[in-house]
This record gives structure tokens, sequence and C-alpha cells, in this order.
């Protein structure tokens, strides 16, 4: 197969998967006007590398003529070159026509004329077929093989004009490989006799070379000659992100092999048209497009290190320092700033670390882009306004400088510094390559100056501190050695998340209609006015980092809260958020007792203005026990923050007072840690069970598109979505019985986690409350520690349920709103259904929805459909929850294709099989005689058995 039809058939497949005509429901592609925000182009960058839409950036104050435009450049050595470039007329007419490669020349070309080598159906970027022209009349009766080397010369450059251009273009695969593997003299070709260019032999004078016919044309500038006797692809400047993606989606699939993708583009460029400002904005504009750039060469170097890339020691990195960064025009580093390059009045920035992590590629030109050309960077602060990386590396004495400060501000000893940036620089990458820029010890950096940090500030000192001595203490250390121990503190630093935060731009509140509230019709019951109760979560300041033996089990922590501090930031969360809602820090009580079915307790309540029980505690504890089911002393570790809201109805005063608390102690919510329970009270349907019924049929048939939102994968562990049979699908959309029947369907149907070992509460929706009644009554017991029972092989699980006095649903799908407008809008989804379930009696028309991430990242169209049924059947806007849809494509592909994802039913599957024989649904209990599970429980001889069997079965597997 010639590579042109291989192109073919693998762009059809690509094509396939992810590329389609766009949705009317995704984020609209249309010119952005003055009053477009950095959060409106950060999504259109979104949607475009998805679709590929093709829509121009104009930078906002200009006429728009010059967009934003987005390059890159390709560097390697391999004959795949071959797929994209041809070297130029007059390189391959000097190449054959060299003496030394007569006798090789004389026999392609005579083969040539006669119709061999020759590539079939060559096309120009607009598809229309290229012929090759006439043949100069004296070469049809030329003799090859007689003529002197002159004329052999001259008749080569006559011959070569039968080529309209790009001469490989019309030759077949193999041809090319032969022209290229000729090893012909390479002095003449040169315009300089520099040593360094000796090794570019035969036609690799890649200078001179050009794009192949078709589709390069639209992509490809040049070539270019490397000093490793490389070559590098020059890309043209694309007007457009999508056309930038398609480009790269181009260029890597025809180079790639046996289905795997090529590397992307490793330098690529983002430049645009400098604004045209008054004096003192301008001024303003500059420091905070310097504070832009500075953060992200911060973000690319941490996860640079954090991944082990081999940036630590790399050549051209050396890392630009504040002042340099405030000139926006900086060397070759992490990153290139540039000022006037490409064009007068022109600002830009090469990205020469990151990019071939699509995720981070397309964080940081969107973020770059969206911020720059609109301007919308007033909650960025001034790079002036604090000091990162303070001095110049050229300055004599910075580093002296540096290590006085970091001595100063860590508390360390000054010679515990030198000794570790001595220890440092000792080190060699390879030979030749020493560890010479100590501005790459990242834990001397001035983190705590940064206004965003304040609220970690003391932690960073703290692990910054325990690093330097780590560092100062080995002897002789290793390269590796010391790339580890940096990638150790940039995990645990979590420095990564917050710069994301920082960076991102966010929709503003104000110019949301309705964040929180529905539309009620004329005479309905008005669901906006309904209590829910809340269960936010957050990140601790630090990440966890720890080492595990070969099994994976926790044998030492390098890095994680102390208990002291831990403590001290839950206190300090609670009482900023009593702060926010009353005035005053006072009054946060330490409480004793232990929840979550372990004996790790460390929680705060307090009331806020209207003397509701607020509770701020340690969830999410990782922890080890012995074989016997001891807790291993000091094991426990890790962890995130939970906030669980009194019952209320919330307001958005509320959800932001709660967020602005987290943001001021630095603790930001993250999918990764924990989720975001959305809780309703069963009061509501102990009158109107046929509204509950309802509620959850209109749930599953919007399951799919909610949870891809709203959950991330990694998250359906501890709450996975249940088995809905037809049956219980069609007698939830018609019940019209008691709240006794329904809590008897739902326990039939098993409306809840069957998995050994694992809750019966682990589902999207937990109902174990509402089916209380109905439960037998040995299934009825105290929380059980799921850790304990998976480190000793299913001690201390059993088959039970959590049932409370507390008669909530419990809505577990949803992940750590990233910040107020997502918990709102996350809480607007379940008016939305309220609405509809209490206030319509119209048929459920959608079917149940199979919750399938890989369909919608293999074709994110179904995505858009879902969403677009979803907001027309439940009357909520598109544009409000497009950007989550976006959002979760790229995240949750990039998780998928991580080497360590497996999806979570084959696991569970294996791991944790299902339980078979739940017994039957007891006879309802009256309010008087409910059960729960804090009760008493009687020895095991004296608990009758369910009705129709049942007992205690953990043995009978799916």
């Amino acid at each position: 197969m010639d590579f042109k039809s291989l192109y073919f058939k693998r762009m059809v497949s690509f094509v396939l998967s992810i590329l389609f005509v766009l949705s009317p429901t995704a984020y609209g592609q249309q010119v952005p006007g003055p009053d477009y925000t950095a959060f409106d182009v950060y999504q259109m960058m979104m949607d475009q590398s998805i679709n590929m839409e093709a829509q121009e950036i104009p930078v906002r104050g200009t006429d728009g003529s010059t967009p934003v435009t987005f390059g890159a450049e390709k560097e390697g050595s391999s004959s795949k070159i071959l797929k994209v470039m041809s070297p130029n007329k007059e390189v391959l007419a000097l190449f054959l026509g060299q003496e030394k490669n007569r006798e090789f020349a004389n026999q392609f070309i005579k083969e040539f004329l006669a119709g061999k080598h020759r590539q079939k159906n060559v096309v120009d970027s607009e598809g229309k077929v290229v012929e090759l022209l006439p043949l100069n009349e004296s070469l049809k009766s030329f003799n090859w093989s007689s003529a002197t080397q002159e004329e052999f010369s001259e008749a080569v450059k006559k011959f070569v004009e039968i080529f309209p251009k790009s001469p490989f273009s019309f030759m077949d695969t193999k041809s090319r490989m032969a022209l290229f593997r000729q090893d012909g003299p390479t002095t003449s070709y040169h315009k300089d006799g520099y040593e360094k260019w000796q090794g570019y032999k035969g036609l690799k004078l890649y200078d001179s070379w050009e794009p192949l016919l078709g589709e390069g044309e639209l992509y490809i500038e040049h070539g270019h000659r490397e000093v490793n006797g490389g070559w590098e692809v020059i890309f043209k400047p694309q007007r457009t992100y999508g056309a930038f993606e398609k480009m790269q989606v181009w260029f890597r699939t025809l180079m790639g092999s046996h289905g795997t993708l090529f590397e992307a583009p490793g330098h690529q460029r983002v430049v645009m048209p400098m604004m045209e400002l008054p004096e003192e904005e301008n001024k303003d504009y500059r420091d905070r497009v310097a504070e832009v750039s500075r953060m992200i060469q911060a973000y690319v170097v941490l996860r640079g290190l954090k991944g082990r890339t081999g940036l630590l020691g790399a050549r051209h990195k050396a890392l630009a320092t504040d002042s340099q960064v405030a000139t926006l025009d900086t060397g070759r580093g992490p990153l290139r700033l540039e000022v006037n390059r490409f064009y007068t009045d022109s600002v830009g920035v090469e990205f020469r670390v990151g990019m071939k992590d699509e995720v981070v590629r397309r964080f940081v030109q969107a973020v770059y882009t969206s911020r720059l050309s609109r301007n919308d960077m007033k909650d960025i602060a001034p790079l002036t306004s604090y000091s990162l990386l303070p001095g110049n590396r050229y300055e004599s004495g910075t580093y002296v400088q540096m290590h006085e400060s970091a001595a100063q501000r860590l508390n360390i000893p000054l010679e515990t510094v030198e000794k570790a940036i001595a220890n440092y620089k000792q080190v060699s990458k390879k030979e030749g390559q020493a560890l010479t820029d100590p501005n790459y010890l990242l834990p001397l950096w001035q983190w705590e100056s940064a206004p965003f940090l304040k609220g970690k500030a003391e932690d960073l000192k703290r692990i910054s501190r325990d690093f330097i001595v780590k560092l100062s203490e080995m002897q002789n250390p290793s390269y590796k050695q010391i790339s580890n121990l940096l990638a150790a503190w940039v995990d645990a630093s979590d420095l990564t998340r917050d710069i994301e935060k920082y960076l991102t731009p966010t929709r503003q509140i104000d110019k949301v209609t309705s964040p929180l509230t529905v539309k009620i019709k004329e005479g309905g019951i008005d669901v906006n006015k309904i209590d829910l109760g809340n269960e936010f979560t957050a990140r601790m300041p630090l990440k966890l980092k720890a080492e595990y033996d070969k099994n994976g089990v926790w044998t030492s922590s390098v890095y994680d809260m102390t208990p002291e501090s831990r403590e001290a930031k839950i206190k300090a969360v609670a009482e900023s958020i009593k702060e926010n809602f009353t005035g005053s820090r006072e009054g946060v009580v330490k409480l004793n007792e232990a929840a979550h079915g372990h004996s790790l307790a460390l929680a705060f309540n307090f009331q806020d203005a209207q003397n509701r029980t607020w509770r701020v505690e340690w969830d999410g504890i990782s922890r080890n026990y012995d074989t016997d089911g001891n807790l291993v002393e000091g094991s426990a570790r890790g962890g995130h923050i939970e906030i669980v809201s009194p019952k209320y109805n919330p307001t958005m005063n509320d959800v932001q007072g709660v967020y602005s608390a987290m943001e001021k102690e630095g603790v930001i919510p993250d999918y990764k840690m924990g989720g975001s329970h959305i809780n309703i009270d069963y009061e509501l349907f102990e009158k109107n069970p046929a509204a509950m019924a309802r509620f959850l049929a209109l749930f599953h048939s919007h399951r799919a598109i909610i949870a891809f939102m709203f959950q991330h994968m990694n998250r359906l562990r501890s709450a996975e979505p249940v088995e809905v049979s037809q049956a219980l699908d069609m007698k939830l959309r018609n019940f019209k019985g008691t709240p006794e029947d329904l809590a008897k369907l739902l326990y039939e149907e098993k409306y809840f986690n069957q998995r050994h070992n694992r809750k019966t509460r682990y589902t999207q929706i937990d109902v174990s409350n509402f089916m209380g009644r109905v439960i037998p009554e040995q299934f009825i017991l105290p929380d059980f520690d799921v850790v304990k029972a998976r480190f000793t092989g299913g001690q201390g699980w059993a088959q039970q349920f959590r049932v409370t006095k507390h008669k909530k649903m419990e809505m577990r799908l949803f992940d750590a709103a990233a910040n107020p407008l997502e918990a709102a809008f996350q809480m607007k989804v379940v008016r939305a259904l309220l609405n509809k379930a209490l206030n319509e009696t119209a048929p459920v028309t959608g079917k149940v929805q199979t919750v399938d991430y890989e369909a919608y990242i293999k074709n994110p169209k179904l995505a858009y459909e879902a969403l677009d049924n979803m907001a027309k059947d439940l009357d909520l806007k598109v544009e409000d929850y497009m950007p989550y849809v976006m959002n979760k494509l790229v995240v949750n592909k990039a998780y998928m294709q991580s080497k360590f994802y497996v999806p979570w039913k084959a696991h569970a599957d294996k791991n944790y099989p299902k339980v078979q024989d739940w017994g039957k649904p007891v006879k309802a209990r009256s309010l008087e005689g409910m059960l729960y599970s804090d009760r008493p429980i009687p020895p095991p001889s004296s608990v009758a058995p369910a009705a129709g069997g049942g007992g205690m079965c953990s043995k009978v597997f799916m």
C-alpha cells in the first residue's frame, strides 16, 4: 500500500472516531465580540480542539485583520520526513548530476521516464490533480549512458523541470527511500563550508526542502537543518485553533505507524497583535501578561519535573527570572517570550516544554490566548506585586543572595542551603551536562509570596525545608536520586493544581441568569424553596506522597500534612466559613465522635447566623490495618476536607461563603479528592411517592450526561450506576402505589450496590433510608470500615445497609465542584429534576441511559445530543452546561489514555463480584417500629432470617 493510501485509510479511521459535523448544541463558534470574556475564548478553544471548527480569535481593540495565530516546529532525524516533505528541484538536480551518483541516477531517470517509480493520483491542497510537465524535447533522444559528465549534469537539470514542484510528490515511497539513502557529496550544496554541516550528505539539505503536494501545503512552511544532522519541520502559522489542531492530527497520523500517532511538535507558538492601550493601562497589561507567562513557565516546569521527563539538566532550558519575564522577550528556555519577532507590535510565546502532553498543551495555549486576547486579567496579580524567582542569572552575586534568602525564609542554616546546592551542582545528567542552574531547585522559590498561595504558605515552607535538608544530607547523589527527590516535592506541593485554578478563566456569576433556581409554572410547587443538604469537599493544601512496597502497600509517608497542621487547617476552614456567615471566627467546637465506619475522627462544628449547624471534618483517610484488623500506628494519612451543611435552602451567598473560605485557607476542590453530595429530604415524597418514582425515572433518562459532566470516571468506585431493568423502568414511570410499595419495588430490584467488600450506598443515588422500612433486619447494621475489609480479606464486611433517622436521599455522583458556579449548576440539575417530577404528569420520554464515558469520548456528538435533550426536557440552558461537557471530553480522554486506566466495571466484576442473595423485602415497618443502624444489635442467633431466606450470604456471587 502506498503512503497516500495508508494515510487516507488512517485519516478515515480517525475522522470516523472523533471528527464530525459540529452539533448545533456545541459551544457557539462565532467571531468573539467586544463582550467576549477570557472564559468565552477559553471555552471556544476547547471546542475547536475537539471539533476542529475554524474560527479566528481577534485581539480586543484591534481591527481583527490579524488574529491570534498558532504555529509549531518538529525536530527529527528519521526517514519519516519523506512522508511530508521533498527536496526542491534545485537540490534534486545537483544530487542526481553528481558524478558519484551517476550510475544510480542514470538508471533511475531512464526508468522514471519509462513510467516506473511514479506516485499515482497526485493532487494539490484543493484536491485538484497535478500532472507532470512535458519533457524537454532535447531529452527525448538523449543518450544518458554515453554523455559526458557535463552533458549529463545539464540534462539532469532539464529532467527535473518535469516536476511542477516538490519532486518527491510524484515518486512512490520506495523510490523516495532509495534516493534518500544515497550518500552523495555535500559541500557543493551548501552556501558555506562550515564543518557542522558536513553531516548532511546526499539530499539532506533540509533548508531547501518543501512540503509534498496535497494537505501538507496547507500546513508546512519549509524545512530546516539541525546541527545534529537531523531535520526540523517549520509549520505555517494557522489562523484558527481548530486548523492548528487539525494540522497536528494530520501530521501525527501521517507520520505515525502501526496505528500509533507520531510525537506532537515539541515547540509550539502563539502570536498575536499587541494591544493599543494608554500608557498606564499598557503598563498594567504588560505586567499581568508577564505574570501569566511566569506562571505558565512554573507550571510546565513543575509538570516536567514531576513526570521526570528529562527536563532537569536539558540543554537550552534555562529558566527566566522575574526581571527577564517582565520584558516579555526572553531567550530559549521552557518558554521563549517574544515581542515584535514576527511582525511589528506583536507579542507571543514559544512553548518549548510540555507540548507532547495534550492536556498540558491545550491548557497553557488556551490560558495564554484567552487572557491576553481579551485583556481579561483582573484576577491575575501583576508580576511586580511579588517576587517568585528574583534576580538575573547573569548578575554576579545572584546565587549568593538566593542562598541567603532561602536560609532566612525557610529558617534553616545557610550552610545547609549551600551544601544542598553544592550537592545538586556536582551531578551531571550525562557527561558534559552538569546541573549548573540551581534555579531548577524549585523548593527555593518564594512560593509563599504568591497571593493565591497564602493559605498554604507555611505548609509549602515546611516541605521545602525538608527537601533542602534531605538534599544536603545526600552523599554523592546521582542524577536519578535528585530527579526523584524533586519529583516527590512537586507532587506533594500540588502546585500544578493551584496554578491551574489561578490561571483558568471562570465565568462571572453576575453574568449568569438564575444559576441556582429553576422556572416554576404557575401553581406549581416551588422547588427552589425545598431544603437540600450539601457535602462540599476540598483537598488538603499538601498532597500525600508516600512509599509503597512491591504489592502496592504503604510503607512510609515522604510528605504529608502533620497531625498538628491537619487539625489546624480543618479548624481554620471551619472558622473562615463561620466568619463569612456570621462575621466572627469564635464558637468553632471540636467533636469526638467517629464516622464513616472507622475510629479516626477529626471534626469541628459551628452554627451559622440562622443557628444551623455545619460540620467540617477529615474524610477520605488512607490507612493500613494488620491481618488482625488492627490499625497500623501512624498509617493514617492523606484524605481531604469535607464540609457538611445543615438541612437548608442554599443561596448563592451560602455557596460563595463556603468557597471563598476554602480559597482563603488554600484548600481547593478537586474531583480526585472526594465528591459533592446533594441530599433531598424524603418527607417531600411521603405523600407523593409517584413523584419520587418519576424523579428516579427522569434521572435514569439523563444520568449518562449528568455523570459525564459532573462525575469523574475514577469516582464510579464510590458512586456506581445501578442496573435498571426494563421492568423497573416501566414500573417507576407508571407508579401509582404507596411509599411502602415503592420501597418494596426498589429493594426487590436491588437498587443498591450489591458488590462484595463495597458499601450498599456506593451508588449514584443512595435510597437506603427510604428502603429501610422493608430491608431485612439482619442487614440493618452499623457502618463498617471498607478499607479494613480490603486489608483483612473481608473482615468486618457484611451485607449491610446504613439506615439513619435522617430521612434523606443522597445523590452521591457529583464531583467536588471546582467553584461556586459549578456547585450551583449541580444543584440546579437536581432542582430541575424535582420540578419536572413534582409539577408535571406527562410521560417520561427518554430511555434509560447507559453510563458509558468511552462512547462520548469516541463520538462527542453523542454527548452534545444528550446535553441538548436534557436541557430541553428539564428546561435548562445548554450554554450553562456545555463548558462541563467540554472539560470532561478533555479530562476523561486523558484519563482513558493513561497506562493505568482500567474500566471500573471490568475491575469491579473481577475484584468485587456481586452478591446474589439479599433475601426479600419484609413487611413495611411503621414509623414507630423502624430499625436503625445505630440500635443495639442482638446476637446473631436471635436474628430472624429474612422472609424467603437470605441470611448472611456473603459467598453467593454472580
